[in-house]
């Protein structure tokens, strides 16, 4: 299964294995955005994917992470 965090993103949760969720393209790095994410969670964040570096996609990895404690894997621009 995936959710998607809603209009105007493009933040997909796609399923692990035993309810563990990884984070396609966690967004900008907007504490609004964040909080939306993080409630939008379907499970426990297992992994971060950044697919491009736009400033709509990857910057809230870094967020993420410093929350969830997963790996980001692939690239980040700086907010």
């Amino acid at each position: 299964g995936s959710v998607m965090t809603g209009p105007g993103t493009n933040t997909y949760f796609v399923a692990g294995a035993d309810n563990t969720w990884a984070v396609i393209d966690p967004g900008p790095d907007d504490p609004a955005h964040f909080d939306a994410v993080m409630a939008a969670a379907p499970g426990p964040v297992k992994w971060i994917f950044a697919t491009h570096t736009h400033m709509d996609h990857s910057p809230g990895a870094v967020r993420l992470r410093a929350a969830t404690g997963a790996p980001v894997i692939g690239l980040v621009t700086a907010a």
